[in-house]
């Protein structure tokens, strides 16, 4: 996630795969969901979804 962090990219993180929350808060997430049917249950209010219509 470092490289769209410096390029200003929302990006959102997911709990599956053993990949632990503090790991994606440090590479950058903006969000962190438990998996993909969270992250598709909050995408229009979301804050990735935020970032989207700043």
């Amino acid at each position: 996630m470092g490289t769209v962090t410096c390029a200003d990219v929302a990006c959102a993180g997911l709990l599956c795969s053993g990949i632990q929350r503090r790991d994606l808060d440090e590479a950058g997430a903006r969000a962190v969901y438990r998996h993909a049917a969270d992250l598709l249950a909050h995408l229009e209010r979301g804050s990735v979804a935020a970032d989207a219509t700043a």
